[in-house]
């Protein structure tokens, strides 16, 4: 838009929305017609992203809103798993809980219940992360979904991640023991 520190003028920022709202519908048609619909949702994705960052949220949640809707009238999955996924990570930008914590079960509860193998390879533990921070430390719901973060990690950095918070519940709970298991697995790593 303009140089770093300096604000855009109003002819500069509605350029740039031209811009990405015809960046936005042109992806989106390559994608129908190519029939690789991950693309046409995660142009929805790209948009929105500007927005947010650009201080529109209310457009980029009217983005978001537009994709769930697409999603749910094309009975896609794949385009719900995503828009389900975008809404919790915008409103877990906004400091959110209750928003965060609704879009993250229904995302977790379409993994668990789908078919669709694409949905199937992605990973969730950090959705079970997610949805354990917007609880507190003692609340039984933050342990559960910590701990089913913990079984779904595949991959090393999910399972780092996992000890690391692991780590920080043992201290909370002032079980030295386990703490000091969970930190030095998390120090000695080697990545």
């Amino acid at each position: 838009l303009c140089r770093k520190g300096e604000a855009a003028t109003p002819e500069q920022r509605k350029k740039a929305n031209e811009d990405v709202d015809l960046a936005f519908d042109v992806l989106r048609d390559v994608a129908r017609e190519t029939g690789l619909t991950q693309y046409y949702y995660y142009s929805y994705d790209l948009a929105q992203n500007y927005y947010f960052t650009t201080r529109q949220v209310s457009r980029a949640f009217s983005l978001l809103d537009k994709m769930l809707k697409d999603s749910e009238q094309e009975n896609d999955e794949y385009g719900l798993w995503q828009a389900l996924r975008f809404l919790a990570q915008v409103y877990q930008q906004q400091s959110d809980v209750l928003n965060t914590r609704r879009y993250l079960k229904q995302c977790l509860d379409l993994y668990n219940t789908t078919k669709d193998p694409t949905i199937r390879r992605q990973p969730v533990t950090r959705i079970y992360c997610d949805l354990a921070d917007t609880y507190d430390f003692q609340d039984d719901s933050c342990r559960l979904y910590y701990n089913k973060a913990f079984q779904s990690a595949k991959a090393h950095m999910d399972t780092l991640r996992c000890a690391y918070y692991q780590a920080q519940i043992a201290a909370f709970d002032k079980n030295l023991k386990e703490y000091h298991t969970r930190r030095d697995f998390c120090l000695n790593d080697q990545i």
